[in-house]
């Protein structure tokens, strides 16, 4: 996968979604089908910039079904699928995802990465009404992104966004002189 720009550290390599997606697509080979639900953290980490370009330029088709619901961010992604069969817990506590990904390598052309997601505000047991009125990734009315240059599908950042002044950066003219680590 394409190293990310965000970050120096390695963890998130480890992750064992990342993980096991990069399996499953080694597995498959040129051509298969390959579905999850997993966490929806990559799908806006500014760390998995280089596994959504990595996931982009290897399948043919993507279909993700965002269920939202990271508690971390109250306010519109609702709550926690999982929360709809958790006792006691409480559920998830990060965003949860359907994604299904197509490879075919005899197909022309790039990839289509189609997106769909819940309603906002949603309870877990409305969200659990939303997949079954769906029925299938079609059903949930999604639309076509095309990925910026920087890897991102969702909240697409401006093209300017590198000439903007930095906070904070080693030898150059940033918005402060120094930090804690200096």
């Amino acid at each position: 996968m394409p190293r990310s720009r965000a970050t120096t550290s390695i963890r998130g390599l480890y992750d064992s979604y990342v993980r096991a997606i990069k399996w499953a697509s080694l597995r498959i080979g040129s051509r298969g089908v390959i579905a999850y639900v997993t966490n929806g953290g990559f799908l806006t980490s500014n760390s998995a910039d280089g596994m959504r370009k990595s996931l982009y330029d290897e399948f043919t088709a993507i279909h993700l079904f965002n269920l939202r619901g990271n508690r971390r961010n109250a306010g519109a992604e609702g709550r926690p699928i999982f929360e709809a069969y958790a006792k006691g817990s409480g559920g998830s506590i990060a965003g949860v995802a359907i994604i299904v990904m197509v490879k075919d390598d005899t197909r022309p052309g790039g990839c289509t990465l189609r997106y769909a997601q819940v309603s906002d505000f949603t309870t877990a047991h409305e969200k659990v009404a939303e997949i079954v009125q769906a029925g299938s990734i079609r059903g949930t009315n999604p639309h076509t992104i095309v990925p910026d240059e920087h890897g991102d599908w969702l909240n697409q950042r401006r093209s300017d966004f590198d000439t903007f002044m930095p906070l904070y950066e080693r030898g150059e003219p940033s918005i402060f002189g120094s930090t804690s680590k200096d």
